[in-house]
């Protein structure tokens, strides 16, 4: 199977990137900059985690994986707040764009059609509890929408030629990820998480990834 893997760089689409290629599928990376503050910052890992693929994966594997494509989609003024500029804070309620995983979700198919790739892949799982806070589109209720969605805009591509959604995740939680990870030689320490790096690139440790990964002693 060919994959189109929406990559930030983070645990969960890394893990998937390590369970697509140690699976026997060909990978296509897609990075979306959307206008985040630790965009830099997760594509620096991105790239750190591509050369450690060539590097520690047998030859026959990491030929699998066949290169990133960034793209940008500008989601830089918050829904949430009326259309005002994202406010770069630790807070979910000032900086989180709604609908996010479906909108990469759907440029993500349009890169599988190019590409002629049979799937979308996408890390999602269930998080930690570590904030009063429920991302909406990375639920298993979602994703069955999601697989919905991408069945309507199959309906006039010939067989050969639709993509649907693989979510290998999705009805896990964060620690079943990051431990199958652990077991499969996963370079997490690698992976990017933190929403809000200070300029000097030190993560924040506040934010709701900082404290997932604190919380799992991911690094």
């Amino acid at each position: 199977m060919r994959v189109v893997l929406l990559w930030s760089g983070g645990v969960d689409s890394t893990a998937a990137l390590y369970h697509y290629l140690l699976g026997g599928h060909t990978v296509y990376g897609l990075f979306i900059n959307y206008g985040q503050l630790n965009a830099e910052k997760e594509l620096d890992a991105v790239r750190s985690i591509m050369s450690s693929v060539r590097k520690d994966l047998p030859t026959k594997v990491h030929k699998r994986f066949q290169g990133l494509t960034t793209r940008v989609v500008p989601l830089t003024e918050n829904p949430m707040t009326g259309g005002e500029e994202l406010n770069h804070t630790k807070s979910y309620s000032t900086f989180e764009v709604p609908g996010r995983n479906s909108i990469f979700a759907t440029v993500a198919y349009y890169q599988a059609r190019l590409l002629g790739a049979h799937a979308v892949g996408l890390g999602v799982c269930k998080g930690l509890p570590v904030v009063d806070h429920k991302v909406t589109d990375a639920s298993y209720a979602w994703a069955e929408k999601l697989v919905g969605l991408f069945g309507v805009m199959n309906t006039s591509v010939k067989k050969s030629l639709k993509v649907v959604l693989d979510t290998p995740f999705v009805s896990q939680t964060k620690a079943d990820v990051v431990e199958w990870a652990r077991d499969n030689n996963v370079p997490l320490y690698e992976t990017w998480s933190c929403f809000f790096p200070s300029e000097e690139g030190v993560i924040c440790g506040e934010c709701p990834p900082c404290l997932e990964r604190a919380q799992l002693q991911v690094d």
